[in-house]
């Protein structure tokens, strides 16, 4: 996006592990800061993820979340998050870890 610093500045708000995650979500000083909240639930398949990022407000808002909506369902919960389990599964949770020096 033009204009973008390509950084997106978070803070942890609320963990409850291992069923929900809310991090604060601003890419740039001039973005208002938006909400993003994963939640997990069991059902009888399996487990649920709920996604929502909140906060959004006003036409610009509505742009902003209709282009970030893309990014996070084709990137984010359809490639990354399905490689990051398969990872787990066949790893452990320790082999998605950065290595720290």
């Amino acid at each position: 996006m033009p204009g973008w610093r390509g950084i997106v500045d978070c803070e942890v708000l609320e963990i409850q592990p291992p069923r929900r995650l809310v991090f604060s979500w601003r890419g740039d000083e001039r973005y208002r800061l938006t909400t993003v909240t994963f939640t997990l639930a069991a059902v009888p398949e399996g487990t649920r993820l709920v996604f929502d990022h909140d906060g959004f407000r006003g036409f610009g808002g509505w742009i902003s979340k209709r282009m970030m909506s893309g990014g996070w369902k084709s990137r984010m919960l359809d490639r990354q998050l399905p490689a990051a389990l398969d990872v787990i599964a066949a790893n452990g949770a320790a082999a998605l870890m950065p290595l720290v020096p």
